[in-house]
């Protein structure tokens, strides 16, 4: 799995002398960093350094019943994004679920199309013409690049945890230089940058009924994410 934050980075970040590094349980750390990267996937509604999740929705589109759409077709905005590759899509019929044809692409004649970037699938008018109007998207995302604040915050939030967990003050120097850096002064700089990260990584969230969320082995992480001219 690719990681935000290695180990080595997090006891660099705390000091930890190298002949202490023995007795700490690296095996632990490297658990706790997963989690803290599910924390920012959820706060940055995407995943990084090659990350890939898979995840299905439920969206209601009833709002759009007996509008005049222009554009490609009726938007889905995605809770997720960018869009690495649609798996399945449901449409209710108003007693059933109807499957679209994932061959049938296309921005002017295709059943679907999707914006990958900013995660707008677009359906077709005719697919919610009749019925509930609710439709499930199944489908995979992830970026393949790391933003330096995505790392920082995830080795905040690690180094964070350790902190304030007893077992490893022992292996923690309370001074780095000249000037004695207490813990608790530790913790209330990281604390503090914590909040300036997170202000600055958190996007407008979209309301999304997730049905769930988990990270998978894909073969799809070639996908080309760049922009395109696809109107057929």
């Amino acid at each position: 799995m690719p990681l935000y934050v290695t180990v080595d980075e997090v006891l660099d970040y705390l000091m930890i002398p190298d002949d202490l590094r023995s007795n700490v349980n690296t095996e632990w750390i490297e658990k706790l960093i997963q989690m803290k990267m599910d924390y920012v996937d959820r706060l940055t509604n995407t995943t990084w350094n090659g990350r890939v999740k898979q995840t299905r929705e439920r969206h209601d589109l009833n709002y759009y019943k007996g509008s005049l759409i222009l554009g490609p077709g009726i938007p889905v905005f995605l809770g997720r994004a960018p869009v690495r590759k649609i798996i399945r899509i449901l449409v209710f019929n108003g007693r059933g679920y109807d499957e679209v044809d994932l061959t049938d692409y296309g921005r002017a004649r295709g059943s679907y199309w999707v914006d990958r970037q900013s995660g707008i699938l677009y359906l077709q008018r005719f697919l919610i013409r009749w019925g509930g109007g609710e439709v499930k998207v199944t489908y995979t995302y992830g970026r393949n690049d790391l933003d330096p604040r995505v790392r920082e915050l995830t080795l905040l939030h690690v180094a964070r945890e350790i902190l304030i967990n007893e077992a490893f003050w022992f292996a923690i120097p309370e001074t780095s230089s000249p000037i004695s850096i207490k813990i608790e002064d530790r913790l209330r700089f990281i604390n503090d940058r914590i909040a300036q990260l997170e202000q600055q990584l958190t996007t407008a969230r979209i309301p999304v009924n997730t049905e769930y969320d988990v990270e998978v082995e894909t073969e799809d992480g070639d996908l080309s994410l760049e922009p395109t001219n696809d109107y057929d």
